[in-house]
């Protein structure tokens, strides 16, 4: 859908029939889920590197993000090709200047494209979906459990009993790595929903993918 950046697609599986039901953790889950529910808001810049399975970089850029949970962020990569990732908290708006196009989906019809969402997710229903092991007392391996997924596991890197990311590494099932590296990292941002708010760039196309009917 989007082609102009590399997006990683993780298959969350949504438990309908047992909504109600309570669902137990294991520890490594409960203290990567604890540690994210302490971040509520995140400003940073990134670096993104990506490389083949000979473990050669064939790609980088750069870019900055910030995040208000629940899922309300903005992924804006300045370098090589500037573009724009956004959520207001109900539509995913992706924004390509060099094509002057907004292409637009519902949040929760889209499967979660950038290693950022994992860092909205919370609710114990999705967590199901992986196999979280912890590394160290502040790093932590997530295997995706679903085989039909791009991403094979992601490792997230927190600064020392802090909620500050430091890294996301990602691996794929083709053989690639991405490797995203966090710096001046600052939690606690007063944001408010008002600053994810995506306003239509005079003479850009949109390609509104939602569908005509919002189902909540």
């Amino acid at each position: 859908m989007f082609k102009q950046i590399k997006l990683y697609c993780f298959s969350l599986l949504f438990i309908g029939f047992f909504t109600q039901a309570a669902i137990t953790l294991d520890g490594p889950t409960q203290a990567l889920k604890a540690r994210i529910n302490n971040i509520n808001s995140f400003k940073a810049e990134f670096v993104q590197k990506v490389y083949d399975s000979q473990n050669v970089e064939i790609q980088a850029s750069e870019g900055t993000t910030t995040l208000l949970q629940p899922n309300r962020f903005i992924w804006h990569t300045l370098t090589p090709d500037e573009n724009v990732l956004q959520s207001d908290g109900e539509t995913i708006w992706f924004y390509d200047p060099l094509i002057e196009q907004v292409t637009a989906i519902w949040l929760k019809d889209a499967l979660l494209n950038n290693p950022i969402l994992l860092l909205l997710q919370v609710e114990d229903n999705i967590w199901q979906s992986y196999s979280v092991a912890q590394l160290s007392a502040d790093s932590f391996n997530i295997t995706v459990k679903d085989p039909d997924s791009l991403v094979e596991s992601i490792v997230i890197d927190f600064k020392a009993k802090s909620a500050i990311v430091t890294q996301l590494k990602i691996a794929d099932r083709q053989g690639q790595n991405s490797l995203y590296t966090f710096k001046n990292v600052v939690l606690g941002t007063p944001f408010s929903n008002e600053d994810f708010v995506f306003t239509l760039p005079e003479n850009t196309d949109l390609d509104d993918q939602r569908t005509s009917i919002k189902i909540d």
